[in-house]
């Protein structure tokens, strides 16, 4: 309790510290990726795929308990998502969590007209959100995107600082995460090129309030359909490894990332790994985690297999919970 002052200090206010303060422990719906009670920033080029990969592999992972995109169990209570749609995307995210085969009610949204759109500078619509939030069903609450969300000057810290802090009290005083995602700054570098904090567009208040950032990017001009997901910055935790991962019609398929794309990807390597792949294919399907991992044993690439595998016929189908690679019939 707070330390009262005595004698000549009696008129003196009571010293408060911090074992009077009730704060909980930091726990990990998904370690050390995702907290509870913070904000983490999902940043990269519009069209990276930053709205498909919160809906499928993260959204999917706290409706269904499906596990994480790094193949961790999802330990947590299932429940619901709480989507914040700033971008007028709702038709597009609908149909998309529906080809995913997403439960739509458990996707909740502020309200009943698909029209809307959230506005951080509408204090009844905040007002809502906190209310929501602490709704024990809800386990996350995403915001796309933190642009969107508001028609402040994005360069001036003194505009941005209430906007993120907002954001990240609102985490806190939840216990959930809070997921806003962002934009990068045009021009900065190429979409190969892992994200630092000063691409992120607008004001470093932005990152400031949040206690992980994650990068999307392109690890492969080559090959535009691998992207790459890895934590920019931290403070709750390590820096994990990165996951690729690639989208398809059916949603977000982890992957492995090349090592050393640019030195693997030779005319040599592409003819080993074709060998490689039809023989081991020759008697059926395989679970692509199989795949990966006597690729991974043979000493060749996951990035130039998947570069081959249309010119040998081969294809990617789910089957279940799995993904299959499987030779094609008619090829």
């Amino acid at each position: 309790m707070p330390f009262q002052n005595e004698g000549e200090n009696a008129d003196l206010p009571p010293l408060t510290s911090w074992a009077d303060l009730d704060v909980p422990d930091i726990t990990w719906d998904w370690e050390p990726w995702l907290a509870k009670g913070f904000m983490t920033i999902l940043a990269g080029f519009p069209g990276t795929g930053k709205s498909i990969f919160l809906l499928d592999a993260i959204c999917r992972s706290y409706i269904t308990g499906r596990t994480w995109p790094d193949g961790q169990p999802y330990t947590g209570e299932m429940g619901k998502v709480l989507w914040l749609e700033t971008e007028g995307a709702n038709l597009l995210n609908i149909n998309r969590a529906r080809a995913f085969g997403l439960p739509l009610e458990d996707i909740i949204c502020l309200s009943i007209d698909p029209f809307d759109t959230v506005s951080l500078g509408n204090d009844a619509q905040k007002k809502a959100i906190e209310e929501l939030a602490q709704h024990p069903d809800i386990r996350v609450i995403i915001f796309d995107s933190l642009s969107g969300g508001h028609g402040a000057d994005e360069n001036s810290s003194t505009v941005m600082i209430p906007v993120v802090k907002w954001l990240a009290e609102l985490a806190a005083k939840s216990n959930k995460p809070v997921i806003p995602t962002h934009h990068l700054n045009k021009g900065t570098a190429p979409a190969n090129q892992d994200i630092t904090l000063n691409r992120l567009r607008g004001s470093t208040a932005i990152g400031q309030f949040a206690r992980t950032v994650w990068g999307i990017s392109q690890p492969s001009l080559e090959n535009p359909d691998l992207k790459k997901v890895y934590v920019v910055k931290t403070n709750l935790g390590t820096f994990p490894k990165p996951i690729g991962f690639t989208i398809t019609d059916s949603g977000v398929v982890s992957t492995e990332l090349p090592s050393s794309p640019d030195q693997s990807d030779t005319q040599e390597n592409r003819e080993k790994v074709s060998n490689f792949l039809t023989e081991l294919l020759k008697d059926g399907a395989r679970p692509s985690i199989e795949v990966s991992i006597a690729l991974k044993k043979a000493g060749l690439s996951w990035d130039v297999a998947n570069r081959v595998k249309k010119r040998l016929g081969i294809a990617s189908e789910k089957r279940g919970d799995n993904w299959v690679w499987l030779v094609k019939q008619d090829s």
